[in-house]
């Protein structure tokens, strides 16, 4: 009889600090929402005049906080300069790949010759390169806010390497 009161005791005691430890625990995260850039305008877009060049889209540049899938935000009211990152919202790729991406796709829709290519040493006509400056959502108040997106693309002429543009 004691011994059962003790085994019982014991279960109870147990049962109890295992209940304590699972309330008292880590809390489950909320899941991350992963995003992209949702479909690309060419599919949605009548086509443009073909061009009759080949381009090369190199790796695009940019800040390093910009080359991981860390979603962005500025608030304008406070603290401007200052970067914060959504807690449980990020992008599926980094925003450097997420641009890259998108030009070479605009650019393979326009080319007659499948341009847009990365630099995988394939000969083109043109080089393009990409420096992605921003890619944030600013708070201009606590409930009004802009999107900023801020690139530099440059043309070059493979043959030469002659600059033909920038914007």
């Amino acid at each position: 009889m004691r011994m059962a009161r003790r085994l019982r005791a014991v279960a109870t005691g147990l049962a109890l600090v295992a209940s304590l430890a699972c309330s008292l625990g880590p809390r489950p995260r909320a899941p991350i929402a992963r995003y992209d850039l949702g479909v690309s305008p060419g599919e949605r877009e009548p086509a443009a005049p073909r061009l009759p060049f080949v381009f090369v889209v190199h790796e695009p540049s940019g800040p390093l906080w910009l080359d991981s899938g860390d979603m962005i935000y500025r608030l304008a009211y406070d603290e401007p300069r200052r970067l914060r990152r959504y807690a449980n919202s990020q992008w599926a790729v980094s925003p450097l790949t997420l641009v890259g991406e998108r030009v070479r796709e605009g650019l393979a829709a326009r080319s007659e010759r499948g341009g847009g290519l990365p630099d995988l040493g394939i000969p083109a006509d043109y080089w393009v390169r990409v420096a992605v400056e921003d890619f944030a959502q600013v708070f201009d108040t606590p409930g009004r806010s802009h999107a900023v997106v801020r690139l530099r693309i440059v043309l070059v002429r493979a043959r030469g390497h002659a600059f033909v543009a920038q914007q």
